[in-house]
């Protein structure tokens, strides 16, 4: 007999930040290692990750990180714990290990930081044995190509996690399932699932076919047959893209996709022959214009979504250029959380001038299940116990209501909060524990913050102001070419103060370019320690002059 439990660091009263740890017989498998991007009402903190401290306290317990669905916000969390929990194995499919690869070697090229994570591919359907568990992984249907479930068996039956999904299955070969499979071999004996709770109480039927855009692509790209259509997309949103490329094939439209992860996980499906669109013509940025009717698939990680966008419509971005003529598709469902920031681009989309503006409309789902996908799967493997993750507190008690309606115990269906770890001995729910966690928060350097100089961070730029540095450098001299200072709430601008800042700001850029100068020539150049060096160099000359110590945020742009 086996003494398990289940334990959750986030995910379970939010949407994001999805990491889980299962404990079976003492050894431990951490399922997903997530991140979660605050807007920026969030003033100070970039990114929250989960408090990782029970994890790195216990890692030599651990047999492994299990990632079914490639999504940032499942695997943005590696790049914190990896530094605590080295080599750590990380288990996945074959997609998820190109996606995970191809972020973090395109996240952090600037600085020629280097992660050396120690991804492993599971084989579909072969059980293996890790720890005191036999894992099976199988497909599941979802919005990224070949994602994944996992069965972590036992004595005492087998667990089941299933991130977000979909049942139907005639999404095309990338978009299988095996679900039946499962079903049949562990439907007798499924312990617990722990599933995604999507769209549960959101949409009542099944999901499928109402996630299908092709008619809606198909009907703007033939409207826009003789100009640009600019459609932006969250680089997970996989199922969604390749539909439009699927038309843009058909209707003879060159493609320029801009986004380097999703255009390398894309070139994988390509030389795998997993995934082939007759007729598609792949054009780059610099060829855009030769092609006035040319479609530009703008797709990011949620993490730089927003602010790609706003550097297209402001004229910053180097390679896309708007034009009067182009017609713009925000082809994204609204995400709980980004609400404003989404109704703030859009809004500036219209000041922006562009022919037209779509947004696809709502009767077009997220490939998440909804309510008859859950009641499929429950039927299917007769789980003994439930736990719904990866949704907010109202999320959960949607979907306790809907297997209720199904004639399940209610004792069944277990709803956690991050903290709370269940127990099970000998096969049946023995009880909770609460684990008492602390959200780590992320500045904006980067770097590990608490929750305590993240509140002074904005304190401070109530009383003192915050002076923005942006920096235009030269990717080859590395000299600053243009140097722009915005000093806001720290002094009044008087005919004096003006004098005083503007001789400032040229010591500044003088002290600035020596410094990268002496950084070249050591061969020692790196952009997080220049950000640092810039930080108290600003703060401090400010100091001097006005008396006042104000936040200083750098942004620093290199021109190729």
């Amino acid at each position: 007999m086996s003494k398990i439990d289940f334990l959750g660091f986030g995910g379970l009263d939010e949407k994001q930040s999805p990491c889980y740890s299962l404990n079976i017989d003492g050894d431990i498998y951490i399922i997903n290692c997530g991140i979660s991007l605050p807007t920026s009402a969030s003033l100070g903190i970039k990114k929250i990750i989960p408090d990782f401290s029970w994890i790195i306290s216990n890692k030599n317990s651990i047999k492994g990180i299990f990632i079914g669905n490639a999504n940032y916000i499942n695997f943005g969390g590696l790049q914190y714990l990896e530094k605590f929990v080295p080599n750590i194995p990380i288990y996945t499919n074959d997609i998820g290990s190109c996606i995970i690869h191809n972020y973090f070697k395109n996240a952090f090229y600037n600085n020629n930081t280097t992660f050396n994570l120690n991804i492993k591919v599971l084989d579909l359907l072969k059980p293996l044995q890790i720890g005191k568990a036999i894992v099976t992984m199988f497909k599941t249907s979802s919005y990224i190509p070949h994602s994944t479930g996992f069965v972590f068996d036992t004595k005492d039956g087998a667990i089941i996690y299933i991130d977000d999904f979909v049942v139907n299955s005639t999404l095309g070969s990338l978009f299988s399932n095996n679900y039946i499979k499962i079903a049949s071999t562990y439907g007798n004996r499924c312990l617990a699932l722990i599933v995604g709770a999507g769209l549960v109480g959101e949409s009542s039927g099944f999901t499928y076919p109402n996630t299908q855009t092709i008619n809606y692509f198909t009907e703007i790209i033939q409207e826009h047959k003789d100009s640009r259509v600019i459609v932006s997309c969250y680089d997970f949103e996989y199922f969604r893209i390749l539909s439009l490329l699927g038309v843009c094939a058909s209707q003879d439209r060159p493609v320029c996709i801009s986004g380097k992860t999703f255009f390398y996980t894309f070139k994988h499906l390509q030389d795998n022959k997993t995934f082939f669109i007759k007729g598609l013509k792949i054009i780059n940025e610099s060829q855009l214009e030769q092609h006035p009717n040319a479609v530009v698939v703008l797709v990011e990680s949620l993490e730089k979504y927003f602010s790609k966008l706003d550097k297209v419509l402001n004229g910053e971005d180097q390679k896309i250029h708007l034009l009067p003529t182009d017609n713009f598709v925000y082809a994204n469902n609204t995400l709980f959380g980004y609400e404003k920031s989404e109704a703030s681009l859009i809004d500036n989309l219209h000041r922006a001038h562009i022919n037209e503006i779509y947004k696809i409309p709502k009767s077009i789902l997220p490939t998440k299940a909804s309510n008859e996908d859950h009641k499929f799967l429950i039927n299917a493997l007769k789980p003994k116990y439930i736990i719904p993750v990866s949704g907010l507190h109202l999320n959960l008690e949607s979907y306790k209501k809907l297997t209720s309606s199904m004639g399940i115990n209610k004792n069944s269906v277990l709803l956690l909060d991050n903290g709370e770890q269940v127990k099970f001995e000998n096969g049946n729910y023995t009880g909770k524990k609460y684990l008492k966690l602390s959200p780590q928060f992320i500045n904006s350097l980067g770097s590990l913050d608490n929750e305590a100089s993240s509140i002074f961070e904005r304190d401070q730029m109530k009383e003192t102001g915050v002076v923005l540095v942006n920096l235009l450098i030269d990717n080859f001299t590395k000299q600053i070419i243009k140097y722009n200072f915005d000093p806001v709430g720290v002094i009044n601008f008087t005919d004096i103060n003006k004098d005083i800042l503007n001789k400032l700001y040229e010591e500044l850029n003088t002290n600035f370019n020596t410094y990268l100068k002496g950084q070249v020539e050591a061969k020692t150049f790196d952009v997080k320690e220049f950000k640092l060096y810039v930080r108290k160099v600003v703060s401090k000359q400010f100091e001097k002059k006005f008396d006042k110590r104000p936040l200083v945020i750098t942004t620093i742009i290199f021109f190729k």
